[in-house]
């Protein structure tokens, strides 16, 4: 029997909880079919927000700042372990 497993990380904005134009950022993460949303604690100007690149558009420090933080690039590379990892997402 073959099985296949997925992986994938999204990271996007909650607009439904912005306040005075700043949101909170997420990151989603699904293995199978397990979805866990995670708040990354700090909230970006809305108008900033690049959906379809999931990162923050501009060019001053803040916003290098954010979009260079370790945790995108770790959890794009820690995918594989996770999936292969049974109790990953166990309740």
């Amino acid at each position: 029997m073959k099985t296949t497993n997925s992986f994938s990380v999204l990271f996007f904005l909650k607009k439904d909880k912005a306040s005075k134009g700043l949101a909170p950022v997420y990151v989603r993460i699904a293995v199978n079919i397990k979805i866990v949303d995670i708040s990354l604690k700090r909230c970006i100007k809305v108008a900033s927000w690049d959906s379809k690149l999931q990162k923050i558009i501009g060019s001053d420090k803040e916003v290098k700042d954010v979009n260079n933080e370790p945790m995108r690039d770790l959890l794009k590379q820690e995918g594989d372990s996770i999936i292969l990892d049974p109790n990953a997402f166990a309740a």
